[in-house]
């Protein structure tokens, strides 16, 4: 079976504190009608589909990781 493309690359964001105590962050992401999405943390995106707002948090290096739109939701993806 063919693997589709990713939509986009991953996005890694650096937060400006680390290391960060797993659990203790909230990450919502403001939509472009100004709605919010809130995004749930994942131990990695192997079964996160393109539609699942999940992440992945590197909390020794203060990192927030979301999808490539195939494993993951990307924030870039757009609306729904």
């Amino acid at each position: 079976m063919k693997r589709k493309a990713p939509v986009c690359q991953i996005q890694i964001f650096q937060c400006q504190n680390s290391p960060i105590i797993t659990g203790t962050q909230i990450v919502s992401v403001k939509e472009p009608d100004n709605g919010r999405n809130d995004w749930i943390e994942k131990d990695d995106l192997d079964a996160s589909g393109p539609n699942d707002n999940h992440y992945i948090l590197n909390s020794e290096e203060g990192e927030i990781i979301f999808g490539d739109g195939i494993n993951g939701g990307s924030r870039l993806r757009g609306p729904r």
